[in-house]
């Protein structure tokens, strides 16, 4: 049983988003090559839904798969000091995967120098909204030195 509350809402509105790309539970359940009552104990939060298909849905939503993969492994450890130590492991990771997402979706720079200002200044963005979601991360708050 899933028993963080913001785990259930995250992982269930992912289930919901990838239905209405694929139609039905039922659907859904095939495309993840699973069995349809896991999709509806996964949404249900009566069994945690693998990070391996959380980051299938997300895929199929338009997400970023790996984004949501590395989150769900952070939410999913239950000892704040690994939880902590996780965090720390992956967020650079995470700052890559956003910087890299935003370049693939902006137009394309006219210089080395640019493109240098470009990263540098989406970096900075990326390491204040990461330290903003430590901070404001009800999971993360257990594991704040005090």
């Amino acid at each position: 049983m899933q028993s963080d509350p913001q785990e259930l809402a995250r992982v269930s509105a992912l289930i919901h988003a990838a239905t209405e790309r694929y139609g039905s539970q039922r659907k859904l359940a095939k495309a993840l090559k699973t069995q349809p009552s896991n999709v509806i104990e996964w949404k249900a939060g009566a069994r945690p839904c693998p990070i391996k298909y959380q980051a299938l849905m997300a895929h199929a939503t338009g997400l970023d798969g790996a984004e949501v993969a590395l989150h769900a492994l952070i939410e999913s450890e239950a000892d704040p000091e690994r939880r902590t130590a996780l965090f720390q492991a992956v967020g650079k990771a995470l700052a890559a995967i956003t910087v890299a997402a935003s370049l693939g979706t902006s137009a394309s720079v006219a210089s080395a120098s640019e493109l240098r200002s470009q990263v540098y200044t989406m970096c900075k963005s990326v390491k204040r909204r990461i330290h903003l979601w430590f901070l404001l991360s009800p999971s993360m708050a257990a594991s704040r030195p005090a």
